[in-house]
């Protein structure tokens, strides 16, 4: 059986602690005798990964397992908002766990980020009645409905700071910028939330930021304001790091890092623009730059490397 994430934490996780959980999200009042927390935790994520999930289902493996199931109108009250409560504190839980072993050394000492703030995003296929309230995309013969699940997640502190199911169209730009930037944040986000006004946002509070380069940023030289022709300075230098602005109205100054990748993984990330692209041929360039891991960032030079830098990535 495939495993989430989730499920294959929740191995690890001392089944002690995940029952204190759920009396401390009110899951559990009282010794279950049907469902406890951590059958119910288990059932839902091999359902939701393997197909969509149902009471009925639920109830169903669970009479199968024990002889004595609930109802799936039992199954139903027991997925409530103190459900919801208690697998945002289980993730929260397993994330804190496993985090911990990537973290650099020099990140857990010093204390140099009030927060490490980890924003991403991913999309589940929904059932087709529920286009009117999620959207999607749609023609003359299908209907495809999508929602976009927000996550964003504090290493330091181990808790998330905001979770939330979107409609499709409420897309990584727009979330980027209704998150909440304070003072010795350091923000870690890819390509899609990368756009010139939230860099000069986290900038002007005071903040850092790693981002991904995205193909189709332009960047100028600060002292002659020339474009500056990526692909011919990654082909004269195989490791680079240097001040550059963006090509906005402002010449905001970032530093960009850019080292090569192992040739398996440059080939892999060509076969998936590829596909993405659906039959057209990517431009040359793009496929050069595929063979590269390019950051930008804000950080300084005499106290985060590349190695840093790409170990908090």
């Amino acid at each position: 059986m495939e495993k989430n994430f989730i499920s294959l934490a929740i191995e690890s996780l001392d089944p002690a602690k995940i029952e204190q959980l759920a009396i401390k999200s009110g899951l559990q009042a009282r010794k279950p005798r049907k469902i406890s927390p951590l059958m119910l935790l288990n059932l839902y994520c091999h359902e939701s990964i393997n197909k969509s999930p149902s009471f009925n289902d639920i109830a169903g493996v669970i009479n199968d397992s024990t002889g004595n199931g609930p109802s799936r109108q039992a199954v139903c009250r027991r997925v409530s908002e103190k459900f919801v409560s208690f697998l945002k504190m289980v993730l929260e839980m397993a994330l804190s766990e496993k985090h911990l072993e990537y973290l650099p050394e020099s990140m857990k000492k010093d204390g140099c980020f009030k927060r490490i703030v980890v924003q991403d995003s991913t999309i589940v296929k929904l059932p087709s009645a529920l286009f009117d309230e999620f959207s999607g995309s749609s023609n003359a013969n299908t209907t495809v409905c999508n929602a976009r699940i927000q996550g964003v997640y504090d290493l330091i502190n181990k808790s998330f700071i905001k979770f939330s199911i979107d409609k499709y169209s409420k897309n990584d730009l727009v979330a980027a910028s209704e998150l909440e930037v304070l003072t010795n944040d350091l923000i870690l986000r890819d390509r899609g939330y990368l756009k010139s006004d939230e860099i000069k946002r986290i900038m002007y509070s005071n903040a850092s930021y790693i981002y991904r380069h995205i193909t189709g940023t332009v960047y100028r030289n600060p002292e002659t304001d020339e474009i500056i022709e990526l692909e011919k300075v990654l082909s004269k230098n195989r490791v680079i790091d240097m001040d550059v602005c963006l090509n906005d109205k402002e010449r905001t100054p970032v530093r960009i890092m850019a080292t090569p990748v192992s040739e398996e993984i440059a080939n892999i990330r060509r076969m998936k623009v590829k596909k993405r692209m659906n039959g057209h041929n990517p431009s040359a360039n793009l496929l050069f730059l595929m063979g590269w891991t390019i950051f930008i960032i804000n950080l300084p030079r005499e106290k985060f490397s590349f190695k840093t830098i790409l170990a908090l990535y």
